[in-house]
């Protein structure tokens, strides 16, 4: 009797204490501050993307940081590329697992061209039930009783050949 109702309870457990999805991405926009850029990232709700972790990479040393920052809580930050160094720097935006974007920029051997700064994601597919203790626990119990189950029925059933 006991057997038959883990399984509720951790269906119950599974589906009753999921946390929201995180099914919401990074969207980053830039503009020209003077002679820098300015990025500024924001979740698809509209909410700055605070204190993420921006990690700059010359074409010299791609991989190796050139600098670190992070953004501020209007989750903005402006860097200027060294224009004596030509190629792609690339720039990822990073806030916690599976939230993200990756931009380049281009400098020529006459400066940026901010015509071809592009950017692509480092979004990551994440699953809210292995962030989540009481599913985690919901899964454990399923696990377990699936194996108490089992081994009940081995036990009555038994019959050596």
């Amino acid at each position: 009797m006991k057997l038959r109702l883990a399984l509720p309870i951790a269906m119950l457990a599974i589906a009753g204490f999921a946390p929201k999805a995180l099914a919401h991405m990074i969207e980053t926009d830039f503009s020209l501050l003077g002679q820098e850029l300015e990025f500024t990232s924001t979740f698809s709700t509209g909410e700055p993307v605070q204190e993420a972790q921006v990690t700059i990479y010359s074409p010299e040393n791609p991989d190796e940081p050139w600098i670190e920052l992070t953004t501020d809580e209007a989750g903005s930050f402006s860097f200027a590329p060294d224009e004596s160094i030509p190629g792609n720097w690339e720039i990822r935006i990073e806030q916690g697992i599976g939230h993200g974007d990756l931009w380049t920029v281009p400098v020529t051997q006459t400066g940026v061209d901010y015509d071809s700064i592009s950017s692509g994601t480092l979004e990551q597919p994440t699953y809210a039930a292995f962030n989540n203790p009481l599913a985690l626990a919901g899964i454990g119990v399923l696990g377990f009783g699936t194996f108490l189950g089992g081994l009940a029925y081995a036990t009555r059933n038994r019959s050596i050949h």
